[in-house]
């Protein structure tokens, strides 16, 4: 996973570490809500068959979206740490920034001076 020590520097992001953790979490909640919902489905089905086994389908149907929306979010998120990541190995300073010059711009652009009253 990573060191401790890596939350107090700035060499590596620690993102792509611990997205597998959450993941894993958004899997087990989905998974439990479409556990839960089999054993409404179940009881359901004492009361109306057809309601129940309506009730079993959609909790299944609904652990797949959510473990393919969990997938789709973890790698939405490594994806961008990636790019971050190579935007400050690629950039000549990821800590200084450019400042304004102070050269003159040409007439086309330099701002319009105030009329003077005559």
């Amino acid at each position: 996973m990573f060191d401790f020590r890596d939350l107090f520097q700035w060499e590596r992001f620690i993102t792509p570490s611990i997205i597998k953790l959450f993941y894993w979490l958004a899997v087990g909640i989905s998974a439990l809500f479409g556990l839960s919902g089999i054993v409404s489905g179940l009881t359901l089905m004492a009361l109306s068959p057809l309601a129940g086994l309506f009730w079993i389908l959609a909790s299944l149907i609904g652990v797949v979206i959510g473990v393919i929306f969990a997938r789709i979010i973890a790698e939405f998120v490594v994806t961008q740490t990636q790019v971050a990541n190579l935007k400050c190995m690629t950039s000549p300073s990821a800590t200084t920034y450019d400042l304004p010059s102070s050269r003159i711009l040409p007439a086309c652009c330099a701002p319009a001076s105030p009329p003077s009253a005559t």
